[in-house]
C-alpha cells in the first residue's frame, strides 16, 4: 500500500486511524497517525514505513529515541501551524 496524508487506514489493532503526516528521518520514512476526532491529541502513534516485496507497510519504531526524533521532526514541521 502507498501511505499519502489524509488516507485513512485500519491497523492491525482493527483502529481506524488518519495520516496526518509523513516525515524523513536517517533515510527512512515515517508516518504520523491518530485517530479521527480526537481533540486532545491522546491517540498519536508514530510508525515506520518499509518495503517488503515491492510494498509499503507499516512497523513499530526500534528505539523510544527514534520514536523522540521523529516527534521532535514533526514539531519542527508544524510550529507555525495555526
Amino acid at each position: 500500500m502507498k501511505y499519502n496524508v489524509g488516507d485513512i487506514i485500519t491497523l492491525e489493532d482493527n483502529i481506524e486511524y488518519i495520516i496526518n503526516d509523513i516525515v524523513s528521518y536517517k533515510d527512512n520514512k515515517y508516518v504520523y497517525l491518530s485517530i479521527p476526532g480526537d481533540k486532545d491529541g491522546s491517540s498519536i502513534l508514530i510508525q515506520k514505513v518499509i518495503v517488503e516485496d515491492n510494498e509499503e507497510c507499516l512497523v513499530n519504531l526500534d528505539s523510544e529515541e527514534e520514536f523522540y526524533a521523529v516527534l521532535y521532526l514533526i514539531g519542527q514541521k508544524h510550529m507555525n501551524d495555526n
